[in-house]
């Protein structure tokens, strides 16, 4: 089973370590592509899916951080020298 293209533009669009993103933030920015004739909360439960598989696989590397109702996520230290999120690292 292959990583699907929009669980490959969330983790591109993950910040580094630096700074955080919410769900609804990614789900604002990917909204224009994927969601087609969904609801507005379908698809942000679609992308809140995504995400905790995410998580889970990545757990070590990707911080999750839950306020109030909200999820933030970004990228540790250690993620930074992985390939897949290297464009979201310090140069």
């Amino acid at each position: 089973m292959g990583i699907n293209r929009l669980c490959w533009d969330l983790i591109n669009l993950i910040p580094g370590p630096d700074s955080e993103i919410s769900h609804t933030r990614l789900t604002e920015l990917l909204e224009a592509v994927y969601r087609r004739d969904e609801l507005p909360e379908s698809f942000t439960r679609k992308v809140l899916n995504q995400l905790e598989r995410l998580a889970y696989v990545a757990e070590p590397q990707l911080s999750v951080k839950k306020i109030d109702r909200v999820y933030y996520y970004k990228w540790s230290e250690d993620a930074a020298r992985l390939p897949i999120v290297r464009n979201n690292s310090k140069r």
